[in-house]
C-alpha cells in the first residue's frame, strides 16, 4: 500500500467500494472462509477471509478491500482484545473524516 488505509464504519462502505480500507468490530461469526463482524457504528459487515487469518479475538481490525456496500475482502487483519469502546472508536472514525486534513489523505475522505 502506497498511501494509508482509511479507517471507516460500515455507513460509510458505499464510499469506498474498490478501495482498501480498515475497518474495527466486533467478530460475532465465522463460517468457513466467510465472517461476520459488528462495525463500530452497529452494522454488520461480511468479510472474506484470508486462507492465512488467525482472527481469534473478540474484536479485530480488518485491512481489506470493499467490494460492495456490504462485503469486505480481507487482506491482512490483527486482533484488538478481548474489550473495546465501541462508541468512542466510532467516534474516532467520524472525527478522522470531519477533518481529514489532520488525520488522513483529504482525498480519501468521503463525507456524509
Amino acid at each position: 500500500m502506497d498511501r494509508p488505509t482509511p479507517r471507516i464504519n460500515s455507513k460509510r462502505m458505499q464510499y469506498y467500494v474498490g478501495q482498501v480500507v480498515r475497518m474495527t468490530g466486533k467478530m460475532l461469526r465465522v463460517n468457513g472462509d466467510t465472517a461476520i463482524i459488528e462495525s463500530t457504528d452497529g452494522g454488520q459487515v461480511e468479510v472474506r477471509l484470508s486462507r492465512d487469518s488467525h482472527l481469534s479475538d473478540d474484536f479485530v481490525e480488518i485491512i481489506g478491500n470493499v467490494e460492495d456496500p456490504h462485503t469486505l475482502k480481507m487482506l491482512a487483519g490483527c486482533d484488538m482484545g478481548p474489550d473495546l469502546d465501541m462508541q468512542t472508536w466510532d467516534t474516532m472514525i467520524e472525527m478522522m473524516h470531519k477533518f481529514p486534513h489532520i488525520f488522513m489523505d483529504p482525498e480519501q475522505a468521503r463525507l456524509l
